[in-house]
């Protein structure tokens, strides 16, 4: 998925926020890969994994609806793609946060019940809809005669 990010990066433009947003999300994916093989190989519990993976996931999701973002204003995706990795970041971000806020309020409290399970409504889907999304992406037909396979080239020469 790295090269992907690149290449997402290189055909929506939008500047230094995305290039940040991307640097974030290939920091997040280097995470989740080395936290995912520490475990595989036995040498951290599964307990040590949770953390530095539902932070990186929730980075991932953010840097979608960023992406999403700049793909909307330069057409550079189709406008569904792009307006589904903008609702995909923003509930993503905004689900976990609330979520997250949840777990901080008084145990068993009805404050973290609504507002965990506010941000669990929002969030989860949003988990969900990132894999849809990424293989919605591989056939963006709209958009494709316009850059005629440079995710392809990117991917598999590392060059436009």
């Amino acid at each position: 998925m790295m090269p992907l990010a690149m290449a997402l990066r290189d055909r929506v433009g939008g500047g230094r926020r995305i290039r940040v947003a991307t640097t974030v999300a290939l920091a997040a994916m280097g995470a989740i890969l080395g936290s995912s093989a520490l475990l595989v190989a036995g040498l951290i519990p599964f307990e040590t994994t949770v953390v530095p993976t539902g932070v990186s996931a929730i980075a991932l999701l953010v840097w979608v609806g960023q992406i999403g973002r700049a793909a909307r204003l330069s057409a550079t995706l189709s406008p569904r793609l792009a307006k589904a990795a903008e609702t995909i970041g923003a509930c993503g971000g905004l689900g976990s946060l609330l979520a997250g806020t949840g777990l901080l309020l008084p145990a068993a409290s009805v404050a973290q019940y609504v507002v965990g399970g506010i941000g669990a409504l929002l969030a989860l889907p949003a988990f969900f809809a990132f894999p849809i999304w990424l293989i919605a992406l591989a056939f963006d037909k709209q958009h494709a005669h316009a850059n005629r396979g440079d995710l392809t080239r990117i991917m598999t020469r590392g060059k436009k």
